[in-house]
């Protein structure tokens, strides 16, 4: 059975089954039969519905006929008034209209077809600042705000900003560029304070700064200072220094000089240290003392070092300690060249 829709309604069969609604009531299926008099309540329904129907573009609802059609009413029963009852048809389709939510509606649509002519810009401020485009939905949504002037260039640009994925690129790219100005913040603080420090400590006990153990000790100060910098860096963000990273580093200092002791390297530090380097001194004479035995096994068979021991150990100790600088690569590369060496002393070939 064939079906199609109608200005009436919904046909099927050539017969109106759905005449459709409007605000919930449905519409009357057909123009009412023209019956009696001019002025009678038939014909009023009559010109009524067909007038609302041309204006409209549809049948009334039961409601509105009843509405409509009394306009068409006039004292002569034999007479309808016609003029009277367009008139007031057309005032109540200017009231339907005009009203506020009909207004709205079609503002609305002006504005979304409008909005393309804001693509551009949009696509262009998301991929700045997030380094994607804009999906259809965010085009369609702030195309529509900027042909509506409730939404100008630079708002778009504040909110892009907040988005949760611009926050994170802005963090990593505010980091990764404080990253560096640090590293070099830390040598100079390292030159200036810590270095002098721990020699001076080795000068007063009479230890030499050329051994392995004041490389080492300068090698662990220069990763207390890595560790510290990695640290600091994981809690910041970008809104925290408004981008500013003078700021940062000065916040930086404030924590080196807390970590160390004040404007100097603490009593307390230089004991730690002290520390950390005679235990590194122990272990390092132990092993001496267990190589010493075995050279003089393997003296006893006659081999001998090529010294490749050294230079592998040289080469891995400057790798490991260069995660910090310049200089935690060359006390790494002292150490394990020392130890590197000692532990391939007198062996042939290897």
């Amino acid at each position: 059975m064939s079906k199609e829709i109608s200005e009436k309604g919904v046909v099927q069969g050539g017969q109106i089954s759905d005449p459709g609604t409007y605000n919930g009531e449905k519409l009357i299926p057909d123009i009412p039969k023209y019956g009696g008099r001019g002025g009678s309540q038939q014909a009023a329904e009559h010109y009524a519905a067909t007038d609302f129907q041309s204006m409209f573009g549809r049948l009334p609802t039961k409601s509105e006929l009843a509405q409509v059609s009394a306009a068409y009413m006039s004292d002569d029963p034999n007479v309808a008034n016609v003029s009277g009852g367009k008139a007031f048809v057309g005032q109540y389709y200017n009231q339907i209209q005009n009203s506020p939510d009909k207004q709205a509606a079609r503002q609305k649509d002006e504005y979304k077809k409008n909005a393309p002519q804001h693509y551009g810009s949009i696509d262009q401020m998301f991929q700045s600042s997030i380094g994607r485009a804009a999906s259809d939905q965010e085009k369609e949504h702030f195309g529509s705000l900027m042909a509506s002037g409730q939404l100008d260039a630079y708002q778009l640009g504040q909110f892009v900003n907040q988005l949760p994925e611009s926050v994170r690129k802005q963090d990593k790219e505010f980091r990764t560029q404080l990253s560096g100005e640090l590293d070099t913040q830390n040598q100079q603080y390292f030159s200036d304070k810590v270095m002098p420090s721990i020699q001076n400590k080795f000068l007063q006990q009479g230890r030499s700064v050329d051994s392995s153990g004041y490389a080492s000790a300068l090698a662990l100060a220069a990763q207390d200072q890595s560790n510290n910098r990695e640290s600091f860096l994981s809690n910041l963000s970008a809104s925290q220094y408004q981008n500013q990273t003078a700021n940062a580093r000065g916040d930086y200092q404030d924590t080196l000089n807390r970590y160390y002791g004040n404007q100097d390297y603490s009593r307390d530090r230089n004991a730690f240290m002290a520390d950390r380097t005679y235990g590194r001194l122990n272990e390092m004479q132990d092993y001496n003392t267990q190589k010493q035995a075995y050279d003089q096994y393997l003296r006893k068979y006659g081999k001998r070092s090529n010294g490749v021991g050294q230079m592998v150990g040289g080469l891995i100790g400057g790798g490991l300690g260069a995660i910090w600088g310049p200089t935690g690569a060359k006390a790494g590369y002292q150490i394990g060249s020392g130890l590197g060496g000692a532990a391939q002393t007198g062996i042939q070939g290897y």
